[in-house]
């Protein structure tokens, strides 16, 4: 079967008003294993094996850009600008363009009321789901729904939409909780990660000047190890004043009864009651209440990055008036 077309340079086009910001596709063509672990979890799995025909679909880089959302109920794939207003022509489902008169009559127009769009975790107050895909693993979620829809429609197969949507998000999810996408990483990091000696040279200049660093991440301590010796240097944690894994974001910033946890240098938990937080060692879970408490850390000036600014900051700037200063994929 041919792989996913391409959504063409209408999703890319500057002159769009609310145009996301795409990825590097160098970047982007390295999620090919997070797609074919989903992809095998979703055909293989024993409580809703799909057919294994939807493991030839190949993954296109090209096919999507983040900030796409997709209509959970209608099964289509979509670029909505800031004004609310679907770009005509960037409609699919599946792999084919709707045709603007279809559209048209789908939506009642081509404006979606802001209260029947999604807030950043997928609900609406209307009771639809317009889910907009906003970080880099979702690139391959839009592209392993579009192939699952593309193999029903093409094969006559009835199916429930909102199904078929909860069993791909279960299966992205599943690849992250069980570990699947770490450890193909870590088995050819080089194949999947970009080494860049900027990265170094700007954490340094920071650590240079003063500036407190903290790293906080959903990765588990060994992949978050590995990744950061292969593109910052075996030294990496001398440039962090606080390393905190496996933090279980968004819940890291609003639940206060998950205390941290010191991780060994084997990557073992240990049970000591943590007092401060010290530079050079690594931390697990925990809350925002806690960090501000042991770090003695106040003030409005935080430089973020990050690969999903919207929701990150969603809860965070409850805390901090942040200063958001860049983005990186």
């Amino acid at each position: 079967m041919p792989g996913p077309a391409s959504l063409g340079p209408v999703l890319c086009d500057d002159s769009v008003p609310g145009r996301p910001s795409p990825c590097h596709h160098g970047s982007s063509e390295k999620l090919t294993g997070p797609l074919e672990a989903a992809g095998s979890a979703i055909t293989g799995g024993e409580e809703c094996p799909y057919p294994v025909e939807i493991r030839k679909y190949e993954y296109d880089p090209n096919f999507a850009i983040r900030g796409l959302h997709y209509d959970v109920q209608r099964a289509v794939l979509m670029k909505i600008d800031a004004f609310h207003y679907i770009q005509l022509g960037t409609v699919y489902r599946g792999l084919s363009v709707v045709p603007d008169e279809e559209v048209i009559e789908m939506y009642e127009g081509s404006h979606v009321p802001l209260e029947q769009m999604s807030d950043f975790y997928g609900k609406s107050s209307h009771g639809n789901t317009m889910k907009q895909f906003m970080d880099i693993f979702s690139l391959p979620e839009m592209s392993l729904l579009s192939c699952v829809n593309e193999y029903f429609l093409k094969n006559n197969i009835d199916y429930e939409p909102v199904h078929l949507y909860k069993d791909v998000k279960d299966s992205i999810r599943d690849v992250h909780i069980k570990g699947i996408m770490y450890s193909a990483i870590e088995a050819d990091i080089e194949k999947y990660i970009c080494y860049a000696e900027q990265t170094r040279a700007v954490l340094a200049k920071l650590a240079d000047h003063g500036k407190k660093m903290f790293l906080i991440t959903n990765s588990p301590s060994s992949f978050v190890d590995k990744g950061m010796k292969y593109i910052v240097g075996k030294d990496w944690r001398d440039l962090f004043d606080v390393v905190i894994v496996q933090a279980e974001k968004p819940n890291f910033f609003n639940d206060k009864r998950r205390p941290f946890r010191k991780v060994n240098e084997k990557g073992a938990l240990l049970w000591d009651k943590i007092h401060k937080l010290q530079k050079g060692q690594i931390y697990k879970q925990g809350n925002l209440y806690e960090f501000l408490k042991l770090t003695g850390w106040r003030g409005s000036k935080v430089l973020y990055f990050g690969d999903h600014i919207y929701s990150d900051l969603a809860v965070r700037s409850l805390f901090f008036h942040f200063f958001v200063g860049g983005q990186m994929c």
